[in-house]
Formats: C-alpha cells, sequence, structure tokens
C-alpha cells in the first residue's frame, strides 16, 4: 500500500474498489438494501471527511481487514446513536478492532471477503480484456476468457481455431498468456492493499480460497 505524496487519493480510489463489499457485509449485519446503501455511503464520506483513511498504516496489515475493522467501528457508533448513547473516539485500525480472520460460511465477515475476492476477479478480468479489447483481440478474449483462471475446461480448440483461423498450437500459447497476464494484474491489484510485496503470494491464496 503506497505511503507519501499522492497516498490519500490512492487511498480513495481504495474505497471505491472496495464500496460493495462493505455494502454486502452490512447487508448480512441484517439491514436492509435501503439501510445498506445508506450506512455505506455514510460510512465512506465520513473516512474522506475526517481524514480517517490517514488511519490505515501500511505497517498495521492488510486495507482490506482495516476497512473492516473500521466499518464494525462505524456500525457500532451508529447503533449507538440510534439508541440515544453516545460514544467517542475515532475510527480505529484493524489491530484494536477484534476483527478476526472469517472462517465459518454463512458469517457477514465471511460475505465481505468473498465480495472482495469477487470484485478482484472481476478488476482483473475487465483490465485484462481491455488490453485485448486495444489489440483488436476483443472477440477473442471474450471466446476463452472462461479458461483464464483454470476454472473451465480448454476452449473447444476444433471451433476456436475455425473460427479465428489460427492453429491448434497457437491457441494453446495464447490462452496460457493469457492466464499469465491475468495472474500479473492479480499481482498488481492486490500489491496495492498489502504491507509488502511478500505477503501478495499469500493475500491471493487467502482470497482466492473464498471462491471455491
Amino acid at each position: 500500500m503506497a505511503a507519501g505524496d499522492g497516498a490519500g487519493t490512492a487511498l480513495a480510489a481504495l474505497c471505491e474498489q472496495y464500496r460493495e463489499p462493505i455494502k454486502r457485509f452490512i447487508q448480512q449485519r441484517g439491514h436492509s438494501v435501503d439501510d445498506a446503501e445508506d450506512l455505506t455511503q455514510g460510512f465512506f464520506a465520513r473516512l474522506l471527511e475526517k481524514n480517517d483513511l490517514a488511519a490505515a498504516n501500511p505497517a498495521r496489515g492488510r486495507f482490506r481487514s482495516w476497512l473492516l475493522g473500521a466499518a464494525k467501528h462505524y456500525l457500532a457508533n451508529e447503533w449507538d446513536k440510534a439508541h440515544t448513547q453516545k460514544r467517542g473516539g475515532a475510527l480505529v485500525d484493524a489491530e484494536t478492532s477484534g476483527e478476526a480472520e472469517p472462517a465459518d460460511h454463512g458469517t457477514p465477515e465471511y460475505f465481505y471477503v468473498r465480495s472482495c475476492a469477487l470484485a478482484l476477479v472481476e478488476r482483473t478480468t475487465r483490465r485484462l480484456r481491455e488490453e485485448h479489447v486495444s489489440r483488436g483481440m476483443g472477440e477473442f478474449f471474450d471466446r476463452v476468457k472462461g479458461c483464464i483462471a483454470d476454472q473451465s475446461p480448454e476452449p473447444d480448440t476444433l471451433a476456436v481455431v475455425k473460427e479465428f483461423g489460427i492453429e491448434a498450437g497457437t491457441l494453446k500459447s495464447r490462452v496460457w498468456r493469457l492466464r499469465k497476464r491475468w495472474g500479473e494484474l492479480v499481482r498488481e491489484d492486490v500489491a496495492d492493499t498489502v504491507e509488502s510485496p511478500s505477503e501478495v503470494e499469500e493475500e491471493i491464496r487467502y482470497l482466492l480460497q473464498f471462491l471455491s
């Protein structure tokens, strides 16, 4: 996670990426769709207005975890306000929020991390498609994108060969490069949310297990 000049802008952009996962988390806490939308809007507005993003110290863990801890604290404060109780203090980071890494299916925390993983896949796949479109290969990408993450069988080789007029060996090579580039984009994305490069692979493995 970048620090120094421009760090606030970079963190604000990260917040936009995490908006839907946070909304999903709030909904799973028992709030209606409309209330979750309002709470999500209020949460991120608070972060930006009060500069609480400055508390997202890269030396204190993953941005994903910090943001979840901040959201929990915000919801607790909102609950207190609704029940005419007052509580002081600023948003806390994940280290002091009591957050435990979610493991159980069906918990709000589980759905939050799953939403983060789905958003990661969506962002990187969209970036990869944009790269192919810029090279006039958008149709080819759409035809074989199901094989990117090894979650689908190989494309119908004969059909794709006939459709695009390429050799079977060329097709396999292109699919291999497609997967390789997708992995690079995933690592670039995740690198912006962790403390050091050594944590990138661990975070990817952690997130992707929520898609299985």
